[in-house]
């Protein structure tokens, strides 16, 4: 079995997080055309998506980092 395999199969749960955060940051621009939303409510609503991700981002990396299992 090849090296990133058994890394992916040891490490699924970190993939799949940040394949969900990625695809969440690509669909908002969809979801606020789709909405029809006033520009200000949508650069209100990229702000704090920015913002969660930012934090979302530096728990994730802490956590990871300093978790037992790495």
């Amino acid at each position: 079995m090849p090296r990133v395999w058994r890394g992916l199969k040891r490490n699924w749960k970190r993939e799949l997080v940040g394949f969900l955060l990625i695809g969440l940051s690509v669909l908002l621009p969809y979801l606020v055309w789709l909405l029809d939303l006033d520009p200000i409510v949508a650069s209100f609503l990229g702000g704090v998506w920015g913002g969660i991700m930012c934090a979302l981002v530096t728990i994730l990396v802490l956590l990871f980092r300093y978790s037992s299992d790495v």
